[in-house]
């Protein structure tokens, strides 16, 4: 059944476990999220970037919505990093329920001002806003850019910038980045904590492939309640469906192969969630 952010991210909290949020960019993607659902029998949240939005005309947020509603565990869809007005306005028009209004780009005071918008222009229809605060690096297409433009969350602003903006959920940058790490990720826990006590809203981390099982526990244990994997499920899908061709297997085949490979690693990244 389809279910808001906050359904997810309130019993994530009350269980003191994370949701897993997962990055899909086709059908493959989807149905491995729903299957690894039924696997585990707990919920979590699929979702979708403007570029696979645009390159799909919407599309696929459509069908995500519907495997959502029809799937017997509870799911809910979003809408990852975007920054363009238009892109949020038609994922609500066509029933999105939250998204993440990105202004981690932006100066502090234009941040907020972005956010508050976006979040005061969907309010009545209950869009609920997840934002980030600092700047995560990397490329969530790919290799990480330069790591100079990394901006730690600052924990004196968390209470303004929370309140300012009215968002329901935030990103958090503690020393993750998008896509692959260069070497060994080392996250700041006693940032993480300072955050977690002055945020009345549920925490989110960005850039969860690379991290070890040890970290990504400690995390949940500091307060974050969502956690997002992009990197791994992409790169599963990739090396799986080009091993399936090289193996002249029929469509169908590689098919079937690509959905139970990211299955796979969305019910491992479900279950070390879950404190399992």
């Amino acid at each position: 059944m389809l279910a808001s952010l906050s359904e997810l991210l309130h019993f994530a909290k009350e269980k003191k476990i994370a949701i897993g949020a997962f990055n899909v960019y086709n059908m493959e993607g989807i149905l491995a999220v729903e299957k690894a659902t039924e696997t585990c029998k707990c919920p979590a949240i699929i979702q979708v970037q403007t570029a696979s939005l645009l390159t799909t005309d919407y599309f696929l947020l459509e069908i995500a919505l519907e495997a959502a509603r029809k799937s017997k565990q509870t799911i809910a869809v979003h809408l990852d990093h975007c920054k363009d007005k238009n892109v949020i306005k038609n994922a609500v028009e066509r029933g999105i329920t939250s998204v993440m209004a990105d202004g981690s780009e932006l100066k502090y005071n234009e941040n907020i001002s972005f956010v508050s918008h976006i979040s005061g222009l969907y309010r009545a229809a209950s869009v609920e806003i997840e934002a980030e605060l600092g700047r995560i690096s990397g490329d969530e297409e790919g290799e990480m850019k330069n790591k100079l433009t990394q901006l730690m969350t600052d924990p004196e602003q968390v209470e303004e910038y929370t309140k300012k903006t009215g968002a329901h959920a935030l990103a958090v940058c503690i020393g993750n980045v998008h896509g692959k790490y260069d070497r060994e990720p080392k996250l700041d826990l006693e940032r993480l904590k300072r955050i977690a006590e002055r945020s009345e809203i549920p925490l989110v981390l960005h850039g969860a492939s690379g991290l070890s099982e040890n970290l990504l526990k400690s995390v949940i244990q500091h307060g974050v309640t969502k956690i997002n994997v992009n990197t791994e499920l992409r790169e599963t899908f990739t090396n799986s469906w080009m091993d399936g061709l090289a193996q002249k297997h029929s469509l169908t085949e590689v098919q079937q192969a690509t959905i139970s490979a990211m299955t796979r690693v969305v019910v491992s990244k479900i279950r070390i969630f879950q404190g399992g």
